[in-house]
């Protein structure tokens, strides 16, 4: 069954008279002697440690004029212990409009990458998830607080002291630092800034008192 993604969305009309003019081409370039290899290895952002057990997926961008540009799944390559990924295919077995997706459970997908002609090995890098949880302690001395860094982006959210403890999980990519600030609530001369380090595939808990 193929698996249909969006991709591209064609902007005007000089797209449809390109695509028309490419299918007017023969279609004998494709050499049934020629070899398409695809090949690489994946490691883990921050560790450079192989990542075994992820699968390259391997798509067809199949350059629909009409409608929305699609793409269908073809093969997918499961990744050895070592990271490493390697199949062969003839070129005509292939559509013209290759490229790739690495993805393994437990990490962010990975970049698309459009398959080239030469062949060469591909470096691909995941990155992996990880969770930052707050934890917020009134001890008294402020009402009212509000919380915000780049574990968060531009965003930021508050607590209130009436509420009693609390605690907040985040996701985020890991094998990073993350910065966390705070301060009492529209008092930004008293920010208060500290930097944690987040391990893949881990929760790595972070207490405020205030």
């Amino acid at each position: 069954m193929k698996t249909f993604t969006s991709r591209h969305q064609p902007q005007s009309l000089w797209w449809l008279v390109a695509w028309l003019t490419l299918l007017a081409l023969p279609s004998c370039r494709k050499n049934p002697d020629a070899k398409v290899i695809i090949q690489g290895r994946v490691t883990e952002y921050g560790t450079g440690e192989p990542v075994a057990d992820a699968r390259i997926y391997v798509l067809c961008y199949d350059g629909a004029i009409l409608g929305n540009p699609s793409s269908y799944l073809t093969d997918s390559i499961l990744t050895d212990a070592d990271g490493r990924f390697y199949r062969e295919y003839e070129d005509a077995a292939l559509c013209d409009g290759v490229y790739l997706i690495p993805y393994k459970e437990g990490y962010f997908k990975g970049s698309e990458i459009d398959l080239t002609t030469d062949n060469l090995p591909h470096e691909v890098v995941l990155d992996p998830e990880a969770w930052l949880k707050i934890v917020t302690v009134p001890n008294g001395g402020i009402d009212h607080l509000f919380i915000g860094g780049d574990f968060l982006g531009s965003a930021g959210y508050e607590v209130y002291a009436i509420n009693g403890n609390q605690e907040k999980l985040f996701f985020n990519m890991g094998n990073r630092n993350k910065t966390i600030r705070w301060r009492p609530w529209g008092q930004d001369d008293q920010t208060i800034q500290d930097t944690i380090y987040l391990p893949a595939h881990d929760t790595t808990t972070f207490t405020i008192h205030y």
